[in-house]
């Protein structure tokens, strides 16, 4: 089972579509977002062993993104609980890629499915 769908959103077609699945037994996933202030917002998220919710964490400033350095966080608890998703809940968000260009809405769905 994979509880949360990552999407993004299509201006032209004005619909989201599925960009990534995740369940329990696939770790984490994370999203850097590149604003304009020269600082990076890191969204980490992972779902719950029960598939019942799936948390995301947040952490900003300069961060070095590798999986060890963000499992070195989760285990330092440098990451800070932003938001925690249950069965229909989501979270949007627009973000911009290291290299500046266009940004993109995104969505963080976690899947009503069983």
């Amino acid at each position: 089972m994979s509880p949360l769908m990552f999407q993004n959103y299509d201006p032209k077609k004005q619909d989201w579509y599925l960009t990534g699945k995740f369940g329990p037994r696939d770790g984490v996933g994370y999203v850097v977002d590149y604003v304009s202030t020269g600082k990076q917002r890191l969204f980490v998220f992972e779902c719950a062993p029960d598939d019942t919710s799936t948390t995301v964490y947040l952490n900003e400033g300069r961060i070095r993104v590798t999986n060890d350095a963000i499992l070195e966080m989760m285990e330092k608890k440098e990451l800070k609980v932003f938001k925690v998703l249950k069965s229909g809940e989501s979270y949007e968000t627009i973000v911009v890629h290291e290299n500046g260009s266009k940004a993109r809405q995104i969505r963080l769905l976690h899947s009503k499915e069983r």
